[in-house]
């Protein structure tokens, strides 16, 4: 009898696992965002029952995507592209080589009609699909517009990029086919190799309205010392950091040379230092002027121009991108994405003002500010009359920081670490000249440093 019990009990419990897991199975995968102004900030969206996985076992399977810069909080299945993880899979079983994001050096696209040339006879399976992806979507209040184009435009900017310019020009003149025609113009001028045809098709005849973004708060667990500092900040001797334990600190570096702040396994942030050292002084004034980022296969810097004096109309930030000058132009809003979506700049003023999202992992926000005649007076700086240091005041937001994380700042988010600055007193200093000293920007190279190009590269968007 007892053996009878026992063989019941184990046979509900099997029972209940599968049951779960075919649960599990039917609902499909959660995805969710850590982007603080999304709509969907950690919440979590259920994937559609046509892809309801994120990385399908059958590689002709569709894969689930969520959108976290969209207005619409609705995960969505993965458009075809060579470079997506489930198109790649499919086209090399089929014998399909992938050159440089392109299918056999030639089409951006995984599926298309037509290109008769790259596919074989009929019925017979080929790398080139004609397999339509069909997708049924409700519309509601929230939806403005839609954009219909062929690859020529979207192999020169992302769909993100493409909804914003379409906005801000709705909302000036509120003419979809003038939009359109400034479309195909935008992606002549990045040189867009292919043919160009763009439909841009509005859902009310009102133009979008303005989007009002709340401001965010931030609540830290700072000292009555902290707080003091924080008034300050702004002319502050050095650069100083809030780090992951919510101490504030400062690191005095050395001007004209580089120090890492943040290095983890896929992400690396460092800055380079300006400054001067007057007469009878025993160390460096320092600013950071510059910060450089690799993340993933990215390569990304900005950098506060040098100014013999500071003028409010004119924008003292440089960027580069993959190691060629990035035009974001004045005004406000105008973003840039990267064409694969990880990076985001948004101006949050017409000049002088960004904020940088690395697609899940981090926000940084700078505004590039000179070196006040006030700022001299109260700190004796003796700035030279040729040179007011213009300098980058930065904010960052951290995500998705491994445990390992290295870096003067990304040290504090070790679950284990203990911050060395000296609490209670008006300028608490942190060491790390050795261990974080580096040759250039773009080096991932340290003492400590962990970055790993081919970790980088390989690095996959973890989900819920």
């Amino acid at each position: 009898m007892q053996v009878m019990k026992i063989c019941s009990t184990k046979c509900i419990l099997v029972l209940m696992l599968v049951f779960a897991f075919c649960i599990a199975q039917s609902l499909g995968e959660t995805v969710t965002c850590f982007d603080r102004k999304s709509k969907c900030f950690l919440k979590l969206i259920q994937c559609p029952k046509e892809c309801p996985s994120t990385s399908p076992v059958n590689p002709k399977y569709k894969a689930c995507y969520l959108d976290c810069s969209s207005p619409i909080c609705t995960a969505q299945c993965r458009n075809h592209k060579p470079r997506c993880t489930s198109e790649k899979i499919r086209i090399e079983k089929l014998g399909g080589v992938i050159y440089d994001s392109y299918l056999s050096g030639q089409l951006s696209v995984a599926r298309a009609l037509g290109d008769w040339h790259m596919k074989g006879p009929n019925g017979i399976d080929c790398p080139l699909s004609a397999e339509p992806e069909l997708e049924e979507v409700i519309l509601s209040e929230e939806h403005e517009f839609l954009i219909i184009a062929c690859d020529g435009l979207w192999d020169v900017m992302s769909s993100q990029y493409a909804a914003t310019i379409v906005r801000k020009e709705l909302m000036l003149h509120n003419d979809p086919e003038k939009c359109s025609s400034e479309m195909v113009t935008e992606a002549s001028k990045r040189k867009s190799c292919d043919n160009l045809t763009v439909m841009v098709v509005c859902f009310s005849s009102e133009p979008p309205p303005k989007i009002e973004l709340p401001k965010m708060h931030r609540r830290r667990s700072i000292s009555v010392e902290g707080l003091a500092f924080l008034k300050g900040v702004l002319a502050c001797l050095d650069p100083p950091f809030v780090g992951g334990d919510d101490i504030v600190f400062y690191f005095h570096g050395k001007r004209n040379e580089h120090f890492t702040l943040v290095s983890d396994h896929h992400l690396q942030i460092n800055a380079r230092f300006i400054g001067l050292r007057p007469m009878g002084r025993t160390r460096d004034y320092t600013w950071i002027q510059a910060l450089g980022i690799l993340y993933n296969s990215h390569m990304f810097s900005i950098e506060a121009i040098k100014s013999a004096a500071w003028d409010d109309g004119v924008d003292h930030l440089m960027f580069t991108y993959k190691g060629e000058d990035l035009v974001l132009h004045e005004g406000y809003p105008t973003t840039w994405d990267s064409q694969e979506g990880d990076i985001k700049i948004e101006r949050t003023s017409e000049k002088n003002s960004v904020l940088i999202t690395l697609k899940e992992v981090a926000e940084i926000s700078i505004n590039v500010v000179p070196v006040t005649k006030e700022d001299d007076r109260i700190h004796n700086y003796r700035i030279p009359k040729d040179d007011c240091f213009a300098h980058l005041e930065v904010q960052f937001r951290f995500n998705g920081l491994s445990s390992q994380v290295e870096g003067l700042l990304g040290r504090t988010y070790q679950p284990d670490f203990k911050n060395p600055a000296k609490q209670g007193v008006a300028m608490p200093v942190v060491g790390g000249e050795d261990k974080y000293k580096t040759e250039s920007l773009f080096s991932s190279e340290c003492n400590s440093c962990i970055f790993s190009k081919a970790q980088a590269s390989d690095q996959q968007v973890v989900m819920m």
